[in-house]
């Protein structure tokens, strides 16, 4: 399924939901709105499952983007589920060390490239 003008793709397993980012720059307000509006009614089907955010295209993030980071993670925890950040460019991870949402976010390591 894809939304937002295929700004993030979404794929359902039965123990975890998949959102993979496919904009490089989540900068812009109107982009942010668009991708809360179709993330979040995914994530009423995200009871106690795990909502893996795949980061890998995504260069840079604003902060716009991190206060949407921070309600869909309140959302998902609320449900009684938990939330991964996963394949973060090192810009991207350094944002979320600088502002300190390493402490609240889990972050996977990184998968190895399909061969």
């Amino acid at each position: 399924m894809k939304s937002a003008e295929s700004r993030v793709t979404v794929e359902f397993t039965d123990k975890a939901i998949l959102l993979t980012f496919n904009d490089e720059r989540i900068s812009a307000k109107h982009q942010v709105k668009q991708l809360e509006d179709s993330i979040l009614p995914v994530l009423d089907q995200a009871k106690e499952k795990t909502v893996v955010l795949d980061l890998a295209a995504v260069r840079f993030v604003s902060t716009i983007f991190l206060a949407l980071l921070i309600r869909i993670h309140k959302r998902i925890c609320e449900m009684g589920g938990r939330m991964e950040l996963s394949n973060l460019h090192s810009s991207t991870h350094k944002i979320l060390e600088v502002t300190n949402l390493t402490r609240i976010f889990t972050i996977s390591p990184p998968r190895l490239p399909s061969r």
